[in-house]
């Protein structure tokens, strides 16, 4: 009878840290804004150099017509993926050419989380379900790249 109270304490503990734990991890993830990522195929149509708050050059015409109508598809089970889309630069490059997970923050921001490992963060600068807007700082020179993306009809 002694073994069984200690053993049945062991395991409400064990409960309770579980249960506290699970809570702490829900509590990072927003989840009022992610359906709106959800469901679509989300294509870049606008990328633009910044240096502190001042717009320096758009570069989307610097791009290649392939590398334009490549798209981003959020699942609901927190993976994503690039799809090259209608057109290739190379015909035989992979039509999913990234996946991984994403997670957007209480900071407001968007990570994807390759399968390697390798992670990259962008602020989001705006969610809606017509527009994202996403800003990556880039490693010097205070420069940021402010990307625009909407949902393919």
């Amino acid at each position: 009878m002694t073994r069984i109270i200690p053993s049945f304490w062991l395991i409400v503990v064990l409960m309770v840290v579980g249960a506290a734990c699970s809570k702490k991890n829900h509590a990072s993830k927003i989840e009022p804004t992610d359906h709106v990522l959800v469901g679509k195929s989300w294509k870049e149509v606008n990328i633009e150099v910044f240096q502190n708050d001042s717009l320096q050059k758009n570069i989307t015409k610097q791009f290649m017509k392939s590398d334009l109508d490549d798209v981003i598809i959020f699942n609901p089970d927190g993976t994503y993926f690039f799809d090259e889309g209608i057109s290739k630069a190379r015909t035989a490059s992979a039509q999913i050419y990234q996946r991984g997970l994403w997670q957007i923050n209480e900071l407001n921001q968007l990570t994807f989380i390759e399968l390697n490992g390798d992670s990259t963060t962008y602020s989001i600068e705006e969610m809606s379900p017509e527009k994202l807007i996403i800003k990556l700082p880039a490693k010097k020179n205070d420069l940021f790249y402010v990307m625009t993306y909407v949902p393919l009809k």
